[in-house]
């Protein structure tokens, strides 16, 4: 799922190889970064995707959707 994006831009906008390489570099490293049970305990700056939000996604697969960089669930919460 986190590669579709990647291919539609790269229809729409046609960077070069380095770009779009670089790019899904970044993504597949945070990626597992998100999917490591090691690093759950880390505090996280809430801005971005922390590993222990994403852990739990996959606990119940209800909630923090958000992955593998922007925290987009931290617009959702009711203060």
């Amino acid at each position: 799922m986190y590669v579709i994006p990647f291919l539609i831009g790269l229809f729409f906008v046609k960077p070069n190889i380095i770009t779009f390489n670089t790019s899904i570099y970044i993504i597949s490293f945070l990626n597992l970064l998100i999917h490591c049970n090691e690093l759950k305990e880390l505090k996280w700056i809430s801005f971005f995707v922390s590993p222990n939000q994403h852990c739990k996604h996959h606990l119940n697969y209800f909630g923090n959707y958000s992955a593998p960089l922007i925290n987009f669930d931290i617009l959702n919460k009711k203060e």
